[in-house]
């Protein structure tokens, strides 16, 4: 007699996670659901110890693929996976008990919404835990507005390791851009929220380790990929509300202040030239003209001045 086929497919990318993968695991293994869920982990290149202690779990499918990173191990996770929901999970954060039944209730409930989240708790020892996601509100809330939430927010508002969604508007949203090393995830969820609003439950459904790195994302295009999601929104010149567009712009800026100082310090004339127009078509000439005049001046100034700004911070 055949399973019944999973309800919920939980996707689990790692790399190089063998201290963290079982427990990550295990949170998912042990959801009390009513209803059938399979785990999908997807292997991203991983050196260590990740696939064996992965595969030590029965009826969890590990997938085996070569350094792509996190959009591609993520996207390889849900076209194999056959739940209508995809439920995802970070390779070193854990699950709170039931939060497969609950975000799976809600969607059934609520066909008009395609995504939902929750706040996260966040972790630094074993004795400290707290919300990453300060809310007003109790119990699930659908945000009015989600897209432009979204944009005042810089893609704070969703925690990408509590999405959960309906696996059938991901495929027509178009995937987690691969060609995105950060910033991958807020670009998705602002393509759902163009779509349809999404919900977002107040208390945390996972437990994020917060000293771990996130190894399937580089360092530097936490730098050039990430400022640009909302940029290249922004540039699009998308109808917002006067306040919501300024807070946009104010953000937006935020993370464009960073990538160019990143660029300006090692040099990166070609990386700011294919971001130019972008950058100016959405926050306009003037501000521009800044990083213009900031990239003819020698890059070794900026690192003197980046290492002078640490210094003083940490006095």
């Amino acid at each position: 007699m055949n399973s019944p086929a999973p309800n919920v497919s939980v996707v689990i990318p790692a790399l190089n996670r063998e201290a963290t993968i079982e427990r990550a695991i295990r949170s998912a293994t042990e959801q009390d659901c009513p209803f059938p869920f399979e785990i999908i982990v997807v292997d991203n290149g991983s050196v260590d110890r990740t696939v064996e202690k992965a595969k030590a779990f029965p009826n969890v499918i590990v997938i085996e693929e070569s350094k792509q990173g996190v959009s591609a191990a993520r996207n390889t996770g849900i076209r194999k996976s056959v739940g209508r929901y995809i439920a995802l999970l970070d390779s070193d954060d854990v699950m709170l008990p039931g939060r497969l039944l609950r975000q799976y209730s809600f969607l059934e409930e609520r066909p008009d919404i395609e995504l939902c989240s929750s706040t996260v708790g966040l972790q630094s020892d074993l004795s400290l835990v707290y919300s990453s996601l300060a809310v007003d509100w109790s119990g699930w809330k659908v945000l009015d507005n989600s897209y432009e939430e979204l944009l005042c927010s810089g893609g704070e508002v969703i925690n990408t390791m509590t999405a959960f969604f309906r696996r059938e508007a991901f495929f027509e949203v178009g995937q987690f851009d691969e060609g995105l090393f950060c910033g991958e995830d807020t670009n998705l969820w602002l393509q759902f929220a163009k779509r349809r609003n999404f919900a977002i439950y107040s208390e945390p459904l996972a437990i994020k380790n917060d000293l771990e790195d996130n190894k399937l994302t580089k360092s530097k295009f936490v730098y050039l990929d990430g400022p640009m999601v909302i940029t290249r929104e922004l540039a699009q010149r998308p109808k917002l509300s006067k306040r919501n567009l300024k807070q946009a712009r104010l953000v937006g800026k935020r993370g464009v202040r960073m990538m160019m100082g990143y660029i300006w310090r090692n040099g990166l004339k070609e990386e700011y030239a294919s971001r130019r127009d972008l950058i100016r078509s959405a926050y306009g000439d003037s501000f521009v003209a800044i990083w213009d005049l900031m990239m003819k001046t020698p890059p070794f100034v900026g690192r003197f001045l980046h290492s002078l700004k640490l210094k003083l911070r940490h006095r």
